[in-house]
């Protein structure tokens, strides 16, 4: 069975850890600045740790697998962890919407009330845009993703 596992790029991940953590650690930072404890000589060491932490979180995130496409239909992944099969005859409601600043389809099956996050920027990568237009049927609402 032929199947593609929708995972970020590394520097896609970055971006996406970048946006979500820049106004905190600032503000951490500035704030111990600002309040004597934490000397000049020291912001050289943080930045440095913040950079690291940041490069291994992208490194964690780009390892998730968001969405799976099979010859038979999407599969996606719980809270848990577990597969959600839904094949390419299902009815599926997608929804383009920002959440935390950062650009996602929220994907609905019909008579479910479970949302599924997936990053915009995985329907922009070729892999993904061959195998949707090599499999997915002409009436689906995944072909309006990648045209």
């Amino acid at each position: 069975m032929e199947y593609l596992n929708l995972k970020l790029k590394y520097m896609d991940a970055l971006k996406l850890v970048i946006i979500n953590s820049w106004l905190p650690c600032g503000l951490g930072i500035g704030l111990a600045v600002y309040q004597g404890g934490l000397g000049l000589e020291d912001i050289d060491f943080i930045v440095t740790l913040l950079i690291g932490l940041m490069a291994a979180a992208s490194i964690v995130i780009g390892s998730i697998s968001y969405l799976s496409l099979t010859q038979d239909g999407l599969n996606f992944k719980d809270w848990r962890g577990r597969d959600v099969f839904l094949s390419w005859d299902e009815e599926l409601y997608v929804e383009p919407k920002k959440h935390g600043g950062i650009p996602f389809y929220y994907f609905q099956q019909k008579g479910n009330s479970k949302i599924y996050k997936i990053p915009r920027v995985l329907f922009s990568y070729t892999k993904t845009r061959d195998f949707i237009g090599s499999h997915a049927p002409a009436n689906h609402p995944m072909r309006g993703l990648i045209s």
